[in-house]
């Protein structure tokens, strides 16, 4: 069974830190208040918010005061600074993976094949990223994507890794996978607009603090993270820390898929680790299917599954799975229950 997944664009939505309001009463009987709105927080931004007070005197004061009320107005410039880590219990989000805001990248038309091991920072690539020699870094960089390559990135090198990227365009949906297909790692990535997210079609993946929203295109088959090894076996794959959805999107598999029943085309999945994802939607949440595999404290958005929460052809190794209520910011508010194993 062949899939792809992908990421729906989404904006991240000003955080609001909660305005005051304020009464008052002086001796002589004046009474009056000061009132200041929420005030929008983003990373790295400078806001300007506006106070109104008003002064008006008692109904039993004798004080004598203009007829017009006077109304007083300062204005205050607040600058915040936030980091990409996700604070301890939270999951990512869009705010908290990807370029950070605000970086000033340097733009490359098309596609970019890379032959030298350096890093490369604050890169915009209007195309796809091939990447032909060993470890290499990309860090703070936007990788659009293009069609003419099987992902957004594509690694067939060694020790390939990625921090703080966004791949995928800004608006619709492409159907190929984000990034693949073996020897990389990527933390605090974020991948957009793309018919399937990460793909292992190899071994020696580590994917940590990152975020996927599979995009709705009516021909794929949607999953998070994918892994496709037809005659052949993958191992060494880890995902732990990240939110990983397919959820919204008219066909999809699940937000991890890897393995497949003894025959499968998917070919086998083993030695490798699923810890403490955010996982929702999906005809299963869950869908491993292989030897030696630890799949452990994951959070599942209760209810957002076709058929249940897990499959897989043995429940060893699976552990502490719940079902979760979550919030807009991926906060988990309640749990539901376990997310058992079938």
């Amino acid at each position: 069974m062949f899939r792809r997944l992908g990421i729906g664009v989404l904006f991240a939505s000003l955080l609001l830190v909660a305005g005051c309001q304020v009464q008052w009463v002086a001796d002589n009987g004046v009474s009056g208040g000061v009132s200041c709105p929420p005030i929008p927080t983003a990373p790295t931004s400078t806001v300007t918010f506006t106070c109104t007070g008003s002064v008006v005197p008692s109904p039993s004061s004798t004080v004598t005061t203009s007829t017009t009320t006077p109304v007083i107005t300062t204005t205050t410039t607040q600058t915040t600074t936030t980091t990409n880590t996700p604070p301890s219990g939270n999951y990512p989000t869009v705010g908290t993976t990807g370029v950070p805001a605000g970086t000033s990248l340097t733009e490359h038309a098309g596609d970019l094949v890379i032959t030298t091991s350096e890093t490369y920072d604050k890169l915009h690539v209007t195309g796809s990223l091939t990447v032909k020699a060993p470890n290499v870094h990309v860090t703070n960089s936007w990788i659009e994507g293009s069609s003419g390559t099987e992902e957004a990135v594509v690694n067939n090198s060694t020790g390939l890794a990625l921090s703080n990227v966004t791949v995928g365009k800004a608006t619709g949906c492409n159907p190929q996978p984000g990034i693949g297909e073996a020897n990389y790692t990527a933390d605090h990535v974020r991948i957009q607009g793309m018919g399937d997210g990460f793909r292992a079609s190899g071994s020696n993946i580590t994917v940590t603090n990152s975020f996927v929203q599979t995009c709705d295109d009516p021909n794929n088959h949607d999953d998070a993270f994918q892994a496709y090894c037809p005659g052949f076996t993958c191992s060494n794959i880890t995902f732990r820390h990240n939110y990983l959805s397919v959820y919204g999107t008219r066909n999809y598999t699940a937000p991890l898929f890897g393995g497949s029943d003894p025959g499968g085309s998917n070919g086998q999945l083993a030695n490798s680790a699923f810890d403490d994802n955010l996982l929702n939607g999906g005809v299963f949440s869950i869908y491993l299917y292989g030897p030696s595999l630890q799949v452990s404290n994951n959070k599942i958005v209760d209810g957002h599954w076709t058929y249940a929460p897990i499959d897989a052809d043995s429940c060893n190794g699976f552990s502490g799975n719940t079902r979760v209520i979550v919030d807009a910011s991926n906060h988990v508010t309640s749990v539901v229950g376990p997310a058992n194993c079938a």
